[in-house]
């Protein structure tokens, strides 16, 4: 009798049930899909890119940088040197355009004896058989040596004339100012 009072009929009641295993058993495939999918998923990730493999790339960029820091510094080094070779030679006394400068203008019948070049003189000996052209020469000399600020004095050591071949001879003394540090 008491089931007969029930107004809701057994297969209804079946039928709710039915809908919510069908739910169920639709949530626990679809979970198990999207478990299954992240799992492959994540074995390809770590397939693709394993700790070795970041570490070797890792090593391998590592070993690039320091090779190209040691060339930095060896360009760095052989510029420093180049840098210091160059203040170096600016600073040298050039002792070869003094020495042009001295006999560039020397007259025809004048030769030169002797030169010698120390670090803060030039001295050299001149010959003539005229006592004319040694004086002209002298005088170029002096206006040279006057005007020219890389010599600071200049000395005649001696004058002396050769009896038997008629020469004179003139011995110089340059003095040069030293170079600036």
């Amino acid at each position: 009798m008491s089931s007969d009072i029930n107004l809701v009929s057994k297969q209804k009641i079946g039928a709710g049930k039915r809908k919510t295993i069908i739910r169920l058993r639709i949530g626990a495939i679809l979970s198990l899909a999207f478990v299954l999918i992240s799992s492959v998923l994540l074995f390809l990730i770590n397939t693709l890119n394993s700790p070795t493999q970041i570490k070797s790339e890792q090593d391998g960029a590592l070993a690039r940088i320091s090779s190209m820091n040691r060339k930095a510094v060896e360009l760095n080094v052989v510029t420093e040197r180049l840098l210091s070779i160059s203040e170096i030679l600016n600073s040298r006394v050039k002792y070869n355009d003094l020495v042009s400068l001295l006999f560039k203008d020397k007259p025809e019948d004048i030769e030169t004896s002797s030169l010698l070049i120390d670090q803060n003189t030039i001295s050299f000996s001149v010959n003539s058989i005229s006592l004319i052209s040694i004086n002209e020469y002298l005088k170029k000399i002096i206006k040279i040596t006057s005007e020219n600020k890389a010599f600071s004095n200049l000395t005649i050591e001696s004058l002396s004339s050769n009896i038997r071949s008629g020469e004179y001879t003139l011995l110089l003394k340059v003095f040069i100012n030293g170079p600036k540090n």
